[in-house]
């Protein structure tokens, strides 16, 4: 993972109480949230900076990092970005021993203990000062060598020093240093520096890492000592892992697992052919994170991580797409294969050997254990004993050759799905009977029987029931919620409990046979791919559901999807046809070049709870740092925020939900989006509060909710009330004046003035509430308004609106390197070329927040919409506004386009929303293009 790293050479890692993770490299120090990359480097010219750019070692303590530079110790202070520094010097006995810092401990009595390149050192906190443990070789109580390379504490409270000469430790009254061969007199260790040092919490076992030799028990009651030797024995550092184990770094021969009740060791190397090997041999060290991620920092590689508990799925290359999957009478599973026919797989042998070149859609088989293939070419019989093929045509009474359905009735007749003309129903061949076709016209994807003895087929024009001889179809229906997801409906599984659900192009639907609706399942309960090819239900009663992009599971206690996809072992994310519940409660699913075949009860425990975090406040335009309350003036009230699960393995999997008590009603949902922003907030106190998911996981509530408090504008305060109530009085005192004065017209003329400027001042102050203050063009305010008119005006007209959404790519890498004055000024030019490129006076520009812009485009379609929007995005391309790390090499925007006629039971919101959602889309598309909210259905295939 490089991902911004400030250099490639990452020296350690940890986590905060706030989930962020942290990389010291030897070119500054890194904060990474899972979406975005902060860096701290020195500056020469600030006080307020990183000693030193080379920073070796890091420790986490509550709200505060430790870090070892090569520059001495830096003291960090998370929330308030302050930098307390630590230095050597010559005339100051109580200063750092040496500004090369290499370890730091803080052990069970609070103490900080320092290594460095000159000795060991206590501080003393509140005065700033070290005692110094140096190195003199005449002098037997003092460190065995200079160079500090490792601490340790044992269970005993003991603290043990590594050092380039050997193993000491610090004496009772902790006011000298006793070496190993005073401690354990007549014994020896291996002689090399202890580079690592690991103390076990339920012995007094202590293991050492020691250069040139390897992996070194020592039993701290005898001082007897055993020496592993490794895969590598240049060990760096020693770590624990989730168990027992021991993880040993080493410098080239990559991590070293230990195992020590069995001495087994599982080496993890860089191999050139394998993307998700370490990225480098020559390793630092190993972290845990608490979502049990391992992070491994490299020298030259980054950082590696892998999840140790990840549920893989076993997965077989097929060289081809799966087009179907049977299970035939004797619990054999057979696969069909793209252009190869239907071939047996066996999990310890693979799959057989191809015995056709056809493309299969379905199998049946007969009561003479005989297989009926319907095929692209007809239907054939297949005798798995002779491998002999029997091939019929429409010279055999078939409507045509493509053949997408197959069915045996008990009787032995026929259910043919065809590609056009609909449902086939006929005798066995050879027999004497009717023939019948239902839903003529169609594509028939499958055909089945209920438990209650219903026929049911799934076309690509809905779902058709045969009820009593009765036939009756269901279709989607976009303005009514209780309709089928999609018309194209591929699958049908009915569960244990007899309820029947519908795979289809637009999500997964439950059928109620009491009120003849659907409920659907898709993106708000995490199917983030709504084109369902397979399901399945396992053991536990939870549904399996295969999409051309993932394979997901549905909790039904919950109603959440968990996603599985090539992180977790399928040779990739794409699947086609084929799922099929085998014995032991086994699924197996096909996809494009491979077979997955698993127990979902093997899987694993689900991830550990992980926090989520506020992440970011941006106002304005400029962050400011995430406090628990944050008060901002009258004309702050344009702001974002950011957030994120601080599970780093499955970002994409992430699921939000935000709110901003005060403001919003209800929760929202983000999807996958991690950014909440807001425009134009009123006076007042607000609560903005964050939930996360990842995958189907419980949903979990950041801990630490911000307390929002924006002031009252000026003119609105109760002092500037008073002033307009004097001035009324005034022209209240300055009326019965003119009543009684003989020059009363004059007077009149003065109050009607007086009147006339109070009105102006009343206008240019709403005028003013309703510009955006950075970039003079309206506010979300205005915007608000705009929509509500223009809907309206739409409704009445039965005219269609237009809504583009726009962002400026990759804005935050914008004012990271090139500052938020520069920011600012990328803002207005954006702002400016907006306006002026919309020619219709009844055409509306405003700024939603934040980098995201809205254009509202009166009496046009969709198709118009889209032109506008190109119009837009090389309106701004043609601006060449230099920005070296986005897209291109100058700022550019993704656009999102939604059009709507309004109804009776549509609002404007849900325009925004389509839009936003298309602005999505562009995004993860690779941004700098257009997307549309809406788009024809593709063709089956």
């Amino acid at each position: 993972m490089h991902q911004g790293l400030a250099s490639s050479s990452v020296t350690a890692v940890t986590q905060d109480d706030d989930g962020f993770l942290w990389f010291a490299t030897q070119n500054g120090l890194n904060r990474w949230d899972g979406y975005h990359m902060n860096v701290w480097q020195n500056d020469p010219f600030v006080e307020n900076t990183l000693a030193n750019n080379l920073v070796q070692t890091m420790t986490a303590d509550g709200g505060v990092l430790w870090l070892g530079t090569y520059g001495g110790l830096d003291r960090f202070d998370r929330q308030t970005g302050a930098f307390r520094h630590f230095r050597h010097s010559d005339a100051d006995p109580t200063s750092l021993p040496d500004d090369v810092v290499l370890s730091i401990l803080r052990d069970s009595r609070q103490r900080l203990w320092v290594a460095t390149l000159g000795g060991l050192a206590l501080l003393d906190e509140k005065e700033g000062t070290f005692r110094r443990f140096p190195s003199v070789s005449s002098v037997p109580t003092t460190l065995s060598a200079a160079t500090v390379r490792s601490l340790a504490e044992d269970r005993r409270g003991r603290l043990w020093v590594g050092t380039a000469g050997g193993l000491d430790r610090l004496s009772d009254d902790g006011k000298s240093v006793e070496r190993f061969g005073q401690l354990f007199p007549g014994h020896s260790i291996p002689l090399g520096a202890v580079m690592g040092l690991l103390a076990d919490t339920d012995s007094d076992t202590l293991w050492l890492g020691v250069w040139g030799q390897g992996l070194v028990r020592l039993d701290l009651q005898t001082g007897e000592s055993s020496l592993v030797s490794l895969s590598d024995n240049r060990v760096f550092h020693l770590s624990r892992g989730l168990g027992d184990e021991i993880l040993v770094a080493t410098w080239g021969g990559g991590l070293v697992s230990f195992e020590p009740a069995t001495a087994a060791q599982t080496v993890f190397r860089h191999q050139a052919s394998e993307p998700e090997s370490l990225a480098h041999d020559v390793v630092y060290g190993a972290f845990f994170d608490r979502g049990g991620l391992l992070w491994v920092p490299t020298n030259g590689g980054g950082v590696s991580f892998r999840n140790p508990q990840r549920p893989i799925l076993p997965t077989f290359a097929t060289d081809s797409k799966v087009t179907v999957l049977f299970q035939d009478s004797a619990k054999r599973l057979w696969v069909g294969l793209y252009n190869r026919g239907v071939v047996p797989f066996d999990p310890q042998k693979g799959l057989g050997t191809p015995v056709s070149t056809d493309i299969v859609n379905a199998v049946a088989e007969d009561r003479q254990g005989l297989q009926w293939w319907a095929t692209n070419n007809g239907l054939v019989r297949f005798d798995p004993r002779s491998r002999s093929l029997k091939r019929y045509s429409t010279a055999d009474g078939l409507p045509e050759e493509i053949l997408t359905s197959l069915r045996l009735d008990a009787d032995g007749s026929f259910w043919i799905g065809t590609f056009r003309n609909g449902l086939l129903h006929r005798p066995a061949f050879g027999a004497d009977g009717p023939v019948e076709t239902l839903v003529p016209g169609s594509l028939v994807n499958y055909s089945l029987v209920d438990r209650s003895g219903h026929l049911w087929v799934g076309t690509n024009d809905g779902v058709v029931r045969v009820k009593a001889g009765v036939a009756r179809s269901w279709v989607h229906d976009s303005t009514n919620r209780a309709s089928l997801a999609g018309n194209s409906v591929r699958v049908q599984l009915q569960d244990s409990s007899g309820r029947l659900w519908f795979g289809t192009n637009g999500g997964l639907s439950l059928f109620d046979d009491k009120t003849e609706t659907f409920t659907t399942f898709g993106r708000a309960e995490g199917l983030e791919n709504l084109t369902i090819v397979g399901i399945q239900q396992d053991n536990a009663g939870d549904l399996w559901v295969s999409t051309v992009d993932g394979l997901y599971r549905l909790r039904l206690a919950d109603r959440q999807f968990s996603r599985f996809d090539a992180s977790e072992g399928p040779l990739g994310s794409e699947f086609y046809r084929g799922a099929e519940s085998l014995p032991g409660g086994t699924l197996a699913f096909g996809g494009v070049g491979f077979l997955t075949v698993f127990s979902p009860a093997l899987l694993g425990p689900p991830l550990p709870s992980t926090p989520v975090t506020v992440t970011g406040i941006t106002i304005v335009n400029h962050e400011r740092p995430v406090t628990e309350t944050v008060n901002l003036a009258w004309n702050e009230n344009d702001l974002s925020f950011s957030f994120s699960l601080m599970e780093f393995s499955r970002p994409n999997h992430h699921r939000y939900q935000y709110r901003l008590e005060g403001h919003d009603k209800t929760w929202i949902d983000a999807g996958n989006r991690h950014e909440a922003i807001y425009s134009d907030l009123p006076a007042g106190k607000y609560l903005f509060r964050v939930k996360a998911n990842s995958g189907g996981t419980d949903w979990i509530e950041t801990a630490k909710p911000v307390r929002l408090r924006v002031e009252v504008a000026p003119w609105n305060t109760w002092y500037a009330w008073l002033g307009y109530v004097a001035i009324l009085l005034s022209a209240l005192v300055l009326s019965g004046k003119i009543y009684s004065d003989r020059r009363w017209k004059h007077k009149a003329f003065e109050l009607e003035n007086l009147k006339s400027q109070l009105l102006d001042v009343n206008r240019q102050l709403d005028q003013l509430s309703r510009l955006d203050g950075l970039t003079n063009i309206p506010n979300r305010r205005a915007l608000d308004a705009w929509l509500d008119n223009e809907w309206a005006l739409a409704q009445r007209q039965k005219q269609t609106v237009a809504l583009i959404m726009l962002d400026i790519d990759y804005f935050k890498r914008y004012n990271d390197n090139k500052g938020h004055l520069a920011g600012d000024a990328c803002l207005r030019s954006v702002a400016k070329i907006l306006a002026d490129s919309l020619h219709r006076t009844t055409d509306f520009c405003a700024r939603y927040g934040g980098e995201e812009f809205v254009v509202i485009l009166h009496d046009t379609e969709l198709d118009g919409g889209v032109i506008v929007a190109q119009r837009l995005l090389d309106a701004v391309d043609e601006l060449r506004v230099p920005h070296e790390t986005s897209v291109e090499s100058w700022v550019t925007v993704s656009l999102g386009v939604a059009a709507m006629r309004p109804s009776s039971d549509s609002l404007p919101q849900d325009l925004l929303q389509a839009a936003d959602k298309a602005l999505y889309e562009a995004k993860a598309q690779g941004r700098h293009r257009v997307c549309l909210a809406w788009s024809p259905p593709s063709p089956s295939s």
